[in-house]
């Protein structure tokens, strides 16, 4: 089976452009690298959403907002399946998970083929996934260079139960990482540009 990764990028302002593009270029790369075939939608207006054609249904980037990251507030979502309680932009996984929110904060991706499989402590956490109607889910802590988490990207299947093979896992923590470098650099280039604003308006 070929893996297609889906890129939204409708709708993006032109400040981010280059943003865009460089997670679209270096993603586009990393497909290439193992036979993927990466083609271009417009399905939301959203930075860069990704969608991968393997069964998984719903995937969602979740970025830090606060000191030290927390807590981590959805921002960029995709949802296949209509019928299902769709996700919220601005929702806090504090609230809604915050089990996985700390393992996410301690560096642990959570690889689930079912809910069942998630640990008692984690109880809110698998009754808000069932709200949303996952049925399996792979949620990848997002760091660059070894710093702490940034943001966490999930991907969770909601039309049936799903195993979460290495080799697939491998592939999707790349993407990941694409995507940690992106929001490396974009933290960067804002921080710049406010202070060179502040020496301006000096």
């Amino acid at each position: 089976n070929k893996l297609t990764i889906a890129f939204d990028k409708a709708g993006t302002k032109k400040v981010i452009d280059s943003f865009v593009a460089r997670v679209l270029s270096d993603t586009a790369a990393i497909a290439r690298s193992f036979g993927a075939r990466g083609v271009l939608v417009g399905v939301r207006p959203a930075v860069a959403t990704t969608l991968i054609d393997l069964g998984i249904d719903l995937s969602a980037l979740w970025q830090g907002t606060g000191a030290g990251g927390t807590p981590l507030t959805l921002t960029h979502f995709y949802a296949a399946e209509e019928g299902l309680l769709p996700p919220m932009r601005g929702m806090s996984a504090e609230e809604l998970f915050p089990w996985l929110q700390g393992e996410m904060m301690a560096g642990r991706a959570v690889c689930v083929s079912s809910l069942e499989g998630l640990p008692p402590e984690a109880a809110l956490d698998r009754d808000n996934l069932a709200r949303f109607g996952v049925r399996s889910n792979l949620t990848l802590p997002l760091s660059v260079g070894g710093a702490s988490t940034v943001a966490a990207l999930g991907f969770n299947s909601t039309r049936s139960e799903r195993d979460w093979p290495e080799p697939l896992v491998k592939r999707l923590r790349l993407v990941g990482q694409v995507f940690a470098n992106a929001l490396a650099r974009k933290r960067a280039e804002e921080a710049l540009g406010a202070g060179r604003d502040r020496l301006e308006a000096a």
